[in-house]
């Protein structure tokens, strides 16, 4: 009986450790992902006006600015 306990303990420990994992990549990875997919849209639909947060050094910090400097590029040569 007590290792059935320590089991389901063990089992739920597990579960919120897995949540818990789940909401962070959520938020570092696919979050910055879906802006910068979304502002793409944006974008081909003509609004130049959007600026993607972001501009770290990682990956994504990069994806951003290099998005940004391609949207304001566009908007002069807009105008």
């Amino acid at each position: 009986r007590g290792s059935l306990v320590g089991l389901l303990v063990a089992w739920g420990a597990a579960s919120v450790l897995a949540a818990c994992a789940v909401w962070w990549l959520w938020r570092a990875l696919i979050g910055p992902l879906r802006a910068v997919t979304d502002a793409a849209v944006a974008v081909g639909a003509g609004n130049l006006e959007l600026v993607v947060p972001g501009g770290g050094n990682d990956e994504l910090g990069r994806l951003a600015g290099a998005f940004n400097d391609m949207a304001r590029k566009l908007r002069a040569y807009r105008q």
